[in-house]
């Protein structure tokens, strides 16, 4: 926070390994769970979570094209990287 605290803004058992993060326009959360290879959608309360994509290998570092509305999605241990349209 702008104190310089450490704040806990969510604390879910669904989500494990996070490795990448990022926001889009309207202020959602997506972060990848590395091993579960599961993208989830958080709303900006933090309330909602969201399975956004599952069945994924390893995926890591994700980043949003926010000008096509799109969701680039690396695999660690994939050796490829893919995209998701934004819903």
């Amino acid at each position: 926070d702008p104190t310089g605290q450490i704040r806990v803004l969510l604390d879910s058992k669904g989500l494990k390994n996070l490795d990448g993060i990022d926001l889009d326009d309207t202020g959602n959360i997506y972060t990848s769970s590395f091993t579960d290879g599961r993208i989830y959608k958080i709303s900006p309360d933090f309330k909602k979570v969201k399975l956004f994509k599952e069945g994924l290998t390893t995926p890591a570092d994700i980043n949003l094209d926010r000008a096509n509305q799109l969701l680039l999605i690396p695999s660690f241990n994939g050796n490829k990287a893919r995209t998701e349209k934004l819903k």
